[in-house]
């Protein structure tokens, strides 16, 4: 006889009850990412220690292959090598940039000895801190503006790669000796060719599991990934003056710049394309990080004065407003009605009659808290509990939840916030293709986004 009990873990948000289920289960990754951000672990968090050593401000931190060392860069020159079990500096590297220092890195697999650094100078430095002495074993200064991010992979041991405000995506190899005349080929991306002004890449990050994926983000909203297999490195050509001209850095059968996908919010798209003209808000947009979940299905952008966004790499989609879901003609068995913000219940039509659905306890105490919130503008607490009566109710039942959600988000009015309320019309209507309200919800979010091409489909569908 099989004495397992059902996984105990799926929604719980008992903390002894996710420990215990351990023993029956052997999935410890699915506990790990669980408890890795159980709001009872979260709320625990407290400053240990503070590692003093520098005189500006620290732009960046790293960890090394192990964890065993934490490496900070600074303001005032200096990477420092940090024993944060023990809150003791191991070491002081005095690095020659003249520049603020965006971005420090371990090379993998160099038993934490080799050190690449970025910095404001236009300039990459290669150190190896087991020398005698603090002088890079190898540099850079290709770039013309200012060096932001760097990016290794595990799996190109002798590789690095470097994104420079002047556009331009550097390779760099070790193995393969370099000076700055512009006669090795190194360039792999350069956006002056494709942006509409002057480019600037903001951030840079290889796919951990697929280290061919190279994504960038630049002073737009798009987050692009590239396939290096798809690039041939071109040189930099600079002219007569020495300004950098553009270089043909992509085969011609690349389409564009060479990027193989593109990806961006939504609610973005169309609106970032007129402020090119009209000088809003959006057009000073910009993926400021960005970086490859562990398995590298997935891509997580920050957009400054914005959102984060996760994209979903493998199986990436469309804007949910280019597909409109239609009202059906003859309801069957739907619910016309569904249910409102302000505390209305769940119903179903049998015929000419509507029952009533009633939730478990918890839920129908989720519901009361998120509408009493919404009725007191306090969006934040509503939308966080309608979110967590999500988690606990599956099916159709969870449709009004989606609604009153939606409802939360454009009464918010967050950038970011009308589009969320789409999706969320959209998981309405997809679990409940008759919810009259959220059709009604789904129009005033469309033409709240100025899509009033799309507003006018969703009321002749309807």
């Amino acid at each position: 006889m099989n004495m397992k009990p059902k996984q105990p873990y799926g929604n719980s948000r008992n903390v002894t009850k996710i420990l215990t289920g351990r023993a029956y289960w052997g999935m410890e990754h699915v506990l790990r990412k669980r408890l890795r951000t159980a709001p009872q672990f979260v709320d625990n968090i407290e400053l240990e220690a503070e590692l003093r050593g520098h005189n500006g401000c620290v732009n960046c931190l790293q960890w090394s292959d192990n964890g065993r060392i934490l490496a900070s860069a600074s303001d005032d020159f200096h990477v420092m090598l940090w024993d944060p079990f023990r809150h003791k500096q191991l070491h002081d590297l005095v690095t020659p940039h003249e520049g603020n220092i965006f971005s420090v890195k371990f090379l993998p697999k160099r038993n934490n000895s080799l050190l690449v650094t970025g910095a404001g100078d236009c300039k990459t430095f290669v150190f190896d801190v087991n020398r005698q002495n603090d002088y890079p074993i190898r540099q850079c200064s290709c770039h013309t503006q200012r060096v932001k991010r760097l990016a290794t992979s595990p799996r190109n041991v002798h590789m690095f790669w470097s994104s420079g405000e002047d556009g331009l995506v550097l390779q760099h190899d070790l193995r393969q000796p370099h000076d700055c005349r512009g006669q090795d080929a190194n360039v792999l991306i350069d956006l002056r060719s494709y942006v509409f002004a002057a480019p600037e890449v903001k951030c840079i990050a290889i796919n951990p599991q697929r280290p061919e994926q190279l994504a960038i983000g630049a002073n737009d909203i798009y987050a692009r990934l590239y396939d290096r297999r798809m690039i041939s490195p071109g040189k930099v050509h600079r002219s007569v003056n020495g300004v950098i001209e553009p270089a043909n850095v992509t085969g011609v059968s690349i389409p564009k710049d060479g990027c193989v996908k593109y990806f961006c919010p939504g609610h973005l798209d169309s609106k970032y394309q007129a402020a090119q003209q009209l000088g809003d808000i959006y057009q000073y947009k910009a993926v400021t990080y960005l970086t490859f979940s562990p398995d590298g299905t997935e891509l997580l952008a920050n957009m400054g004065s914005d959102h984060i966004y996760l994209y979903d790499v493998t199986h990436p989609r469309h804007a949910l407003f280019l597909e409109l879901p239609k009202f059906p003609s003859t309801p069957d068995g739907g619910n016309a009605n569904g249910s409102d913000c302000n505390g209305g219940e769940a119903g179903v039509t049998v015929g000419a009659e509507k029952t009533k659905h009633k939730f478990p306890p918890d839920v129908e105490q989720l519901k009361k808290e998120g509408n009493a919130s919404l009725e007191k503008d306090q969006f934040l607490q509503a939308i966080n509990k309608y979110t967590q009566a999500i988690e606990k109710v599956n099916g159709k039942d969870c449709a009004i939840f989606y609604l009153n959600r939606a409802t939360a988000l454009m009464k918010r009015g967050w950038y970011g916030d009308v589009y969320a309320a789409v999706r969320d019309c959209h998981t309405a209507l997809r679990l409940d293709p008759h919810y009259v309200k959220a059709h009604f919800r789904l129009a005033k979010a469309l033409l709240k986004l100025e899509n009033r091409k799309k507003h006018r489909s969703v009321w002749r569908n309807w």
